[in-house]
């Protein structure tokens, strides 16, 4: 799927665009820089929540969830039908506006990361933005903190549980 999908975006399948001046320095910081992060933001918390829904997790998601602490490479074990969600929703910002090669690129390189980082085991934060012991309080409690990987879409939906700009947060038990 990874072959194809990089196929579609490398051969004009895609609206990612090569010059910076096809668009406006606003366009390109804003939109074209920004946009992929809201957009994976939105889509993969109402993504995750629904892998939580009983049906879905005890036929999907269960997989995922079967290491409690999580440890490397832990973000790989996956259902084959959840993952390919997961893609779609990582992939799809190159196919439905126009994003700078070097955006997509920025975009792809941290949520790699922070996905790899979440399942680590390792501490790690960017105050306001992302702490590792999001996910691990997640996979330690499942009904909460389903954002990624930034926690703001927990903290509009009251979901999150955990420390954020020093203060404390307790969730909603969802179901």
């Amino acid at each position: 799927m990874d072959v194809q999908l990089e196929f579609n975006l490398s051969s004009g399948w895609s609206s990612l665009y090569w010059n910076l001046s096809d668009y406006s320095l606003g366009y390109y910081l804003f939109v074209s820089t920004l946009f992929p992060f809201v957009w994976q933001s939105v889509l993969e918390y109402y993504w995750h929540r629904t892998m939580h829904l009983p049906w879905f997790y005890i036929r999907l998601h269960k997989v995922h969830h079967y290491y409690k602490s999580p440890e490397p490479f832990d973000d790989l074990y996956i259902h084959p039908l959840e993952s390919f969600g997961y893609y779609c929703i990582l992939y799809s910002p190159a196919f439905i506006i126009p994003v700078h090669v070097t955006s997509f690129i920025f975009y792809m390189s941290i949520v790699g990361l922070t996905g790899v980082l979440d399942h680590s085991g390792v501490y790690f934060s960017f105050p306001g933005f992302y702490n590792t012991r999001d996910h691990d309080t997640h996979h330690a409690k499942f009904d909460c903190n389903y954002a990624f990987p930034f926690p703001f879409m927990d903290l509009a939906h009251g979901t999150f549980r955990g420390t954020y700009l020093n203060k404390e947060y307790c969730y909603k038990k969802v179901h």
